[in-house]
Parts: structure tokens; C-alpha cells; sequence
């Protein structure tokens, strides 16, 4: 709870779906499922980022994306360049 933003969603936001006679009970039912779901999309990412990592290791792929990466600056460039002011 260090970051301001997430406690001003929470005052802002739960206390619409929070009933008057069970305060208590909604919200901890609503923190739950958002900690929850937060705690699942954490590791997805973290076992997504391992498959990428083995992905980025490979020379093949990396000249690969190196190819991709310059060609998309090349084509920013020259829309860039031609765009009118």
C-alpha cells in the first residue's frame, strides 16, 4: 500500500460496489478477488518473460529482430522525412 494511486482507486472505486450492511464482508471479497488476479497476471508475465528469454538467446531470432527493429526506424524515418508541416 506504498503506492497513493492504488489507495485513491480503492476509496474512489469499491465503495460502489460495497453494500451498506456488510461492509466489511464486500470488501474484503472485492480485495481478495483484485489480489487475486493481480497475483495470476504476475505469473503469467513471469512465465511469458522466461519463454521470451529463451527466445531473445538464440543468434537466429536476435538477427532476426535486429533485420526487423532497423527496418521499422528505416520506414519511420522516411515518414518522418516526408511528412508536411
Amino acid at each position: 500500500m506504498l503506492n497513493p494511486k492504488i489507495v485513491l482507486f480503492y476509496v474512489s472505486i469499491f465503495p460502489q460496489f460495497v453494500s451498506q450492511e456488510r461492509v466489511l464482508a464486500d470488501s474484503m471479497v472485492l480485495g481478495g478477488t483484485q489480489a487475486i488476479v493481480v497475483s495470476l497476471w504476475f505469473i503469467l508475465v513471469i512465465l511469458l518473460a522466461t519463454q521470451f528469454k529463451s527466445l531473445l538467446l538464440n543468434t537466429a531470432n536476435v538477427k532476426w529482430l535486429n533485420y526487423l527493429t532497423a527496418g521499422m526506424f528505416f520506414g519511420f524515418g522516411v515518414k518522418l522525412a516526408t511528412t508536411k508541416l
